[in-house]
């Protein structure tokens, strides 16, 4: 009987991990495909192939930790579309366009998927952030890092947003990796500017770092080496987030640029095209906040009494709810819980004229 050579069996096991990870980047291919076409849901069900083949071959290896990323972001983008959502019915049931009664429990229905989706992904980037660090491999940790930070964004919480891009920045600056730097420093400008729009601390602070943390981000853009642009939808981020924090200064070529870089198909063309559109919105119907009510929250009251702050306050506030709500004195009144009498007292010392008796 012919006896089998030793170092066959070898080679016969080692051809396994191959073919799980062949198996795993041909699902993880599938799942970018999916994602740049808005499949959402067909994104998801092929990272996770993906994941189960790696888990089955390679284990703790980096392409499991870029599909769990992967698997995060396009989770990210479904809370954001969930959220989406959630806004327009809110929006049906305020202006009655459908079934009170079935509002609130699609809404809430949302919120909890909401929820769910985004407690999944910061699961997801805990377990690539341990594969990257355990592989000292900077590009992916900084890439955890931005995606903690929108899921921070996109709740809500400016701080620990901030933080997270800080942190991405440091990660590329430490291997002089310009297209991490320039997407961290993008990221942190479009933190500053959410701060500018909320009005969240000193707004001239806030504005001013925005508009550094732009500059960087499109000086950033040309790596020093070689001169070589980044990638077009990292530049558009960079010029839109610019002209986010310029807007009210009319330079309106860094819109076209971003409109101009943003255009071609690219892997992030979908979801930097919305941040465009969120953009042009802004920018067009953008409107100055009221000069009495920065005033106002500055502690500014002259002599007035706190009665007299209140009826400037209503004069200035019941007009433009009266408008939102079709110009209806009785919906005014239930929105606000005070009487159709006083709705209609205020309206008129307010100017508004022809208000209904």
């Amino acid at each position: 009987m012919r006896r089998v050579p030793s170092c066959a069996t070898p080679k016969r096991r080692s051809a396994a991990p191959t073919i799980f990870l062949s198996r795993g980047n041909i699902q993880s291919a599938y799942g970018r495909i999916a994602r740049r076409q808005g499949k959402y849901e067909r994104a998801l069900e092929c990272f996770e192939r993906a994941i189960a083949e790696y888990r089955s071959g390679v284990g703790d290896h980096l392409q499991l930790a870029r599909a769990l990323l992967n698997l995060a972001f396009v989770k990210r983008l479904l809370a954001l579309q969930f959220q989406k959502d959630a806004d327009h019915v809110s929006a049906s049931r305020r202006s009655a366009r459908e079934d009170a009664s079935s509002s609130p429990d699609r809404a809430r229905e949302l919120r909890l998927m909401i929820e769910r989706v985004r407690g999944e992904a910061h699961t997801h980037l805990e377990e690539s952030m341990a594969i990257y660090e355990r592989r000292h491999n900077h590009r992916g940790i900084a890439g955890v890092h931005v995606n903690k930070a929108f899921l921070c964004l996109d709740a809500g919480d400016l701080e620990c947003a901030a933080a997270e891009a800080a942190e991405a920045f440091r990660h590329g600056e430490e291997k002089r990796d310009y297209i991490v730097m320039a997407r961290a420093r993008t990221l942190q400008c479009i933190v500053e500017s959410a701060a500018l729009e909320e009005q969240v601390g000193d707004p001239a602070f806030h504005h001013e770092t925005a508009e550094a943390f732009a500059r960087d981000a499109v000086t950033s853009r040309v790596t020093p080496r070689t001169g070589a642009c980044s990638r077009a939808p990292t530049s558009g981020r960079a010029y839109v987030c610019r002209r986010a924090v310029w807007r009210s200064r009319g330079r309106a070529p860094l819109l076209r640029t971003g409109h101009a870089l943003l255009q071609p198909d690219g892997s992030e063309r979908q979801y930097v095209w919305d941040d465009l559109e969120t953009l042009k919105s802004r920018v067009l119907h953008a409107r100055p906040v009221d000069p009495q009510l920065r005033a106002w929250s500055a502690g500014v009251v002259e002599d007035k009494s706190f009665s007299q702050l209140t009826e400037e306050f209503a004069r200035m506030v019941i007009p433009k709810v009266w408008e939102r709500e079709g110009r209806k004195v009785s919906r005014v009144a239930e929105k606000l819980s005070i009487s159709p009498k006083k709705v209609r007292r205020i309206l008129q010392s307010a100017g508004v004229h022809n208000v209904p008796q």
